[in-house]
């Protein structure tokens, strides 16, 4: 009788991480519908594809200490991501988000500061998003918002689809701010992601310049998956059956 080997330790820690976070995901579709539904807007945490293909995101650029060692990485591995900017520093580094845009990566809005839009009042919500979509439509298409710190209402999304957004959130278990172990989150991203899912880094300042790090460590483990980084807006166009929800 043949024996059955016993699965490897990383390969059992891979799939229950790939699992967590896709049940995880699962767990917001009934808000995001919710949500998507009151509003009228489209709210991703991550997208049903039959392609194995996940969206890179990088918030609170751009900075000369992060996004330039940042884009090498990307280049080397032929990876396309999502940058979600923040108005005031792509007004100080224009030359970089020509760089970005140049190296064919998508922007986005991350409105002008960094700081919690929740709790922004309504006239300011709506005068940011404006704003930070003047500055940014010179460079190409700007087709969604990601508020700061995360956190939403359904005032603030119905704002962002009257100006025609789509709101990006990140999927669950995908998300880092910090990076004391470079190397090994990017390898506990590269085991978490799924098709479809969305990770969220943060550059934007000298103490995440380890950044470039973790997204080099992050997509040789999508590599190894044979899973391929692309932009939101080739993620979300992929999609069966677009709707409100998260996928």
């Amino acid at each position: 009788m043949q024996r059955i080997e016993e699965p490897r330790r990383e390969d059992r820690t891979r799939r229950d991480g790939t699992s967590a976070c896709r049940i995880a995901c699962a767990a917001l579709r009934p808000l995001a519908r919710l949500a998507g539904g009151v509003c009228g807007a489209q709210i991703f945490a991550s997208v049903a594809t039959r392609e194995k293909h996940v969206a890179l995101t990088v918030d609170d650029g751009p900075d000369p200490a992060t996004t330039p060692e940042l884009l090498r990485v990307l280049r080397s591995y032929g990876a396309r991501a999502t940058f979600f900017l923040i108005g005031e520093r792509a007004q100080c580094h224009p030359d970089l988000v020509r760089r970005i845009v140049a190296d064919g990566h998508e922007v986005a809005n991350h409105l002008m500061r960094e700081e919690a839009s929740v709790l922004l009042p309504a006239t300011e919500f709506q005068r940011q998003l404006a704003q930070v979509h003047e500055l940014l439509t010179p460079f190409g298409d700007v087709a969604f918002f990601r508020p700061g710190s995360g956190l939403f209402t359904v005032r603030m999304l119905r704002e962002a689809a009257r100006q025609g957004y789509g709101c990006a959130m990140g999927s669950p278990l995908l998300l880092v701010t910090e990076y004391k172990n470079p190397r090994a989150t990017g390898r506990l991203l590269a085991r978490r992601a799924h098709p479809g899912a969305i990770i969220v880094v943060h550059e934007g300042r000298e103490s995440r310049v380890a950044v470039s790090a973790v997204a080099h460590s992050l997509l040789a483990g999508l590599t190894e998956r044979h899973l391929r980084s692309v932009t939101l807006s080739e993620l979300t166009a992929k999609r069966p059956n677009p709707d409100h929800s998260c996928r």
